[in-house]
């Protein structure tokens, strides 16, 4: 099968990627045929492999970025019902312009390496809760997607901030654009399975933010299972003031103003 007739194929099946299986089957050839096909498009600049037997069309001479074929690599992966844009890349998609394009976070069942390819990087890692929600099927700019629910999104950045420098400051501005789209039992649900620290944290944040109606559903946790007091801040000082209905040490003042637009994602 030559380049073209290739093309010609993938265009009538409305299609950007393909498999090696794929290839061995429309060229009526071997796996090993059509894994040298395959080599002689990507050193032609026709196609290039992130993942060893995908392959994505460069139409240009340069791959697209990774959300613009997550789909399909997740489902050549066997992962299209169990995977979810999440983190701060799904709060990218639900309005927060100022998140950065890179990594794209996954969220996945099992564990899985992060992904790095020419056009940038995929970061995979696993969470207790997407046992309980299920991800929502948008379709985007970038084509049909997986992504956290708004309310799963909450916990995920409040695991953010537990692992990384900047702690709770660094994702309020994330957390407030969010929320706006978030539901009280559906956050009750995943909270359910997630540390207690996370709801101690976000239940604390969202009442700063003025939205008591899901602050108010993460109280009944706090109040049955906790016994202990969290920093609001994990990477703050030890030393601050006491917040008795959030079982807090707030460390941290948590200023944050808005003077970004958001056009959230629906």
């Amino acid at each position: 099968m030559r380049a073209r007739d290739l093309l010609h194929l993938l265009s009538s099946k409305k299609r950007r990627t393909f498999s090696t299986t794929e290839l061995a089957s429309w060229s009526k050839g071997s796996e090993v045929a059509a894994g040298a096909m395959a080599r002689r498009l990507r050193l032609a600049g026709v196609v290039d492999s992130p993942v060893r037997g995908f392959h994505v069309l460069t139409p240009d001479g340069r791959l697209a970025p990774p959300i613009e074929w997550l789909d399909e690599l997740m489902q050549f992966c066997g992962e299209s019902s169990s995977y979810a844009v999440a983190g701060w890349s799904a709060a990218r998609l639900y309005g927060a312009s100022f998140v950065p394009e890179e990594p794209l976070h996954v969220r996945l069942h099992s564990r899985r390496r992060s992904l790095t390819c020419a056009s940038g990087r995929i970061s995979f890692f696993t969470m207790q809760t997407s046992d309980l929600v299920h991800p929502r099927t948008l379709q985007t700019e970038h084509g049909r997607l997986m992504v956290s629910h708004q309310s799963e999104v909450l916990l995920e950045l409040m695991m953010e901030a537990a692992r990384s420098s900047g702690g709770v400051e660094r994702v309020l501005p994330a957390l407030a654009v969010v929320a706006r789209g978030a539901d009280p039992l559906t956050l009750a649900r995943a909270a359910s399975n997630a540390p207690l620290t996370w709801s101690c944290r976000l239940g604390y944040l969202l009442t700063r933010l003025g939205h008591h109606s899901l602050a108010h559903c993460l109280s009944p946790l706090l109040r049955d299972f906790l016994t202990t007091d969290t920093l609001l801040d994990p990477h703050g000082d030890t030393q601050g003031e006491r917040n008795a209905e959030w079982r807090l040490v707030v460390n941290s003042r948590c200023r944050w103003k808005s003077t970004t637009p958001v056009t959230p994602l629906r």
